[in-house]
């Protein structure tokens, strides 16, 4: 703080510490090469060419990579590997057609990906988990494209999954739907998916059962779906285990063992199955 107060000790206490959070913050970027990325956001409109660099945040440890570029060889290039080769050329399209900042972010437990709005900024932000499979990944960033078309046209008042969004999703979708993109176990769920689309393809059993099988990241332990469980077999979320009493639709009604109490258990949920007590 001894040096920052020879530069900042006039200042009002409040901004002074508003200034040292800035300063702060532009450490952080320097350490990670990101200072030209912290510019770009400022302005993002005042540079044709590509932030893309991928590394590891010291303050997070998350795997970072940030693209905002018109510069099709270098964009298909950051995606390759992440989306099925025959469709490079059709997310740069995508993007082309009404930009946007794409992130592609470390794992997050709760959701795949997200669009998130500012005002303040001049374009927008999609986010996607880095450990997706390719299948996974095209459907997360057309999910999300869908997001931002809707905004684009429609400002903030619609529903994130209404009516709109169904529009917008199988409209960005259709080019994709073909044997060429995605193989037929995958594209046979995902067509069906498509005529009435959820809020996350996980919410549909059949097709995130196929998705899953293209996986790259495996976990420690071999995990199944809670609605292939056998009734009346015990299994482990969470540290908890429970009993698989029911299905009820999309939902299992199970009991955990440690004291009786029932719930309901997405269908979906990935478990591992114990030996009961």
């Amino acid at each position: 703080m001894g040096i920052f107060k020879k530069k900042f000790g006039k200042i009002a206490f409040f901004d002074r510490w508003l200034v040292f959070l800035v300063y702060y913050y532009l450490l952080c970027l320097r350490g990670m090469g990101y200072v030209c990325c912290f510019l770009k956001y400022l302005h993002p409109l005042g540079s044709q060419q590509l932030s893309a660099s991928l590394s590891k945040n010291p303050i997070f440890g998350k795997k970072f990579l940030f693209i905002q570029s018109v510069n099709k060889e270098i964009f298909t290039g950051a995606l390759r590997g992440r989306v099925p080769e025959s469709s490079l050329d059709y997310c740069y399209e995508v993007w082309k057609a009404d930009p946007f900042r794409l992130h592609i972010t470390s794992s997050r437990s709760t959701k795949l990906g997200d669009f998130s709005f500012q005002r303040s900024r001049s374009l927008q932000r999609i986010s996607i988990n880095h450990d997706l499979n390719i299948y996974q990944f095209l459907i997360t960033y057309l999910h999300e494209v869908a997001h931002h078309r809707v905004y684009s046209k429609y400002g903030m008042g619609k529903k994130p999954h209404g009516v709109e969004w169904k529009l917008a999703f199988r409209s960005v979708m259709a080019p994709v739907l073909t044997g060429k993109v995605f193989p037929l176990d995958v594209l046979i769920p995902l067509k069906r998916h498509m005529t009435n689309p959820k809020a996350s393809a996980g919410a549909d059993f059949f097709l995130a059962k196929e998705l899953k099988k293209y996986d790259t990241v495996k976990p420690g332990v071999d995990l199944v779906f809670l609605g292939d469980v056998k009734v009346g077999s015990a299994f482990e979320i969470k540290a908890r285990v429970f009993k698989k009493l029911e299905t009820r639709r999309t939902r299992v009604l199970c009991q955990e063992l440690s004291n009786g109490k029932k719930y309901l258990i997405s269908s979906h949920a990935e478990v591992a199955l114990v030996d009961a007590p």
